[in-house]
């Protein structure tokens, strides 16, 4: 996660380079290679009370949301590196509201567990 913020904001800084543009998209890559060993290590879990089961459903959810976050992530500066800038924009809304669907669900996961 910081590497990645850093990338983006070196992007930015830089005048948005091709570089650091396959940089980013490396980076969502190995992301998402990672989200599917910790969906693999949650689908081997069982849960022993409901609130485990709420959670294990709620953090399946969010991590679908999070990997839908980074496809559009990426689509965005793919297009913005074809000089696509309306689709770009799109595609980065589209990724602001996966990630935060990622953020509210991981959130009710974990009060579903404490609680």
């Amino acid at each position: 996660g910081d590497k990645t913020r850093r990338t983006y904001r070196a992007w930015q800084r830089a005048g948005h380079p091709t570089r650091l543009a396959r940089r980013l998209l490396r980076l969502n890559r190995r992301t998402r290679g990672e989200l599917v060993l910790v969906r693999r290590a949650l689908r081997g879990e069982e849960p022993s009370t409901d609130g485990g089961a709420t959670y294990r459903r709620l953090m399946f959810r969010s991590l679908r949301a999070f990997d839908l976050a980074l496809v559009w992530d990426a689509r965005g500066v793919r297009a913005f590196m074809r000089g696509r800038r309306v689709a770009a924009n799109r595609a980065w809304r589209r990724h602001g509201r996966y990630f935060d669907r990622s953020l509210r669900l991981t959130n009710r996961a974990i009060r579903a567990i404490e609680g």
